[in-house]
């Protein structure tokens, strides 16, 4: 088929909004002819890898501003947003002169991957796929004050945030009149199939998966990590108030009082880290913590090769691609049960702590280091099962076929719809 794609961040070798939009790209065009509608700002590097020759059923059309973000975090979000909104606005005419021009059996849009903004391509004259789409997750209540004063006010506007969007009129508009819907886990799925009012054409799935090549680059084997004396935790992402960092600063100070010899390297930056190296210091453990700005290539392998423990009490994810990264390298997951992550973890290869009291949450994860730093042999089991789910169950050819039969859904909406 000849594919219309959606998708304002999509850059080769990058994470993120960015790293989903290109490997859905690149997925889609080993079985279909695929045109991508993109910012201007990913043209030099998505036409460094086009130069390549390895994407033969793969062109773009670049729109939008190129100009550079804010320095400030916070802020650069912000333009980000903004800038989404003006994309979005500008992607149906752009499409529809494409449409005009050549032919087209569907459109899909995948990122940015938010449900908050709705996608305007359901008015083109063609079946319509949005999704997977997520961000319906919110993090909790009673838990606000745990938080930098700044992502407690950001995680309540963005509360507000949802409530707006739910009485979008586009927003709603999208959902009844897209043919297929696809939601990045279950709060999402829930929220939209409120929202649109029927079953039909909802799907669930989740967004993250590697190509053969960058499962073989990430595994490890466990044993093969040096000694855990002591036990090497890692975090990573967009450090951001809702990552609930707080948490396992809390968790490691009772561990370090029972006697648990660790180090914990932060590898990402956001808004929250100025907060979190402040409680760091006041909780005195600031000397085992490590903040980096972010580690790329080799060296990020190298870093979660060297882990033990991927700890990341996160209330609200879409895709936790860090956390499957670290998984396929052996590490262990200590999460919240709350979210996408929770989606993914089970019993045999990582630890969901109950979202109850604060106290009760650091508690939880305290244990679990204690548990993973006194029991070896478990935690090199537990690395092993998590290697292996993510290998088997997160492969590019797995995603290719989901995506497959929420084409064919679409398909046939649109030809149930058409007969009406």
């Amino acid at each position: 088929m000849r594919i219309l794609l959606s998708a304002i961040a999509c850059y080769p070798d990058r994470g993120s909004e960015s790293g989903v939009g290109w490997k859905a790209a690149t997925a889609l065009s080993k079985e279909h002819t695929v045109r991508v509608l993109t910012s201007k700002g990913e043209h030099d590097g998505v036409e460094r890898a086009l130069a390549t020759g390895a994407y033969p059923n793969l062109s773009f059309t670049f729109f939008g501003s190129d100009a550079p973000y804010h320095e400030n975090r916070l802020i650069a979000r912000l333009q980000s947003w903004q800038r989404y909104v003006d994309w979005t606005r500008q992607s149906l005419e752009i499409a529809r002169k494409l449409a005009a021009h050549q032919h087209f059996d569907l459109a899909h849009h995948v990122t940015y991957s938010s449900w908050r903004i709705p996608s305007p391509l359901w008015q083109l004259d063609l079946p319509f796929v949005w999704g997977p789409v997520g961000g319906a997750a919110v993090y909790p209540l009673h838990l606000l004050g745990r938080l930098a004063t700044r992502s407690a006010v950001f995680e309540l506007v963005r509360g507000f945030s949802n409530l707006h969007a739910s009485h979008s009129r586009s927003l709603r508009n999208c959902l009844r009149n897209s043919d297929a819907v696809v939601a990045s886990n279950k709060e999402t799925f829930d929220k939209l199939l409120d929202l649109r009012g029927r079953s039909n054409g909802m799907h669930l799935l989740f967004p993250t998966f590697f190509t053969d090549q960058q499962v073989a680059m990430f595994r490890c084997d466990p044993e093969d990590k040096p000694p855990a004396d002591p036990i090497r935790l890692f975090a990573g992402g967009n450090i951001i108030g809702s990552k609930g960092l707080i948490f396992a600063l809390e968790a490691l100070q009772i561990a370090a009082q029972r006697g648990i010899k660790w180090r914990l390297v932060v590898g990402g930056y956001g808004p929250e880290i100025p907060f979190l190296k402040k409680q760091a210091r006041a909780l005195g453990i600031d000397d085992w913590v490590e903040f980096h700005m972010g580690f790329s290539g080799d060296e990020y392998l190298n870093k979660l090769k060297e882990s033990h423990v991927f700890i990341l009490p996160s209330f609200r994810e879409n895709a936790g691609i860090t956390m499957l990264e670290a998984m396929l390298a052996g590490c262990v997951p200590v999460i919240v049960d709350a979210s996408a992550q929770a989606g993914v973890v089970n019993d045999s290869c990582g630890f969901k702590i109950p979202v109850g009291r604060a106290a009760d949450i650091s508690k939880g994860l305290a244990s679990v280091v204690c548990l993973l730093t006194e029991q070896p042999q478990r935690r090199i089991e537990m690395g092993r099962a998590a290697s292996e789910l993510v290998a088997a169950s997160f492969r590019e050819d797995s995603y290719a076929s989901n995506i497959n039969m929420v084409y064919s859904d679409a398909l046939q909406q649109r030809r149930e719809k058409s007969a009406r």
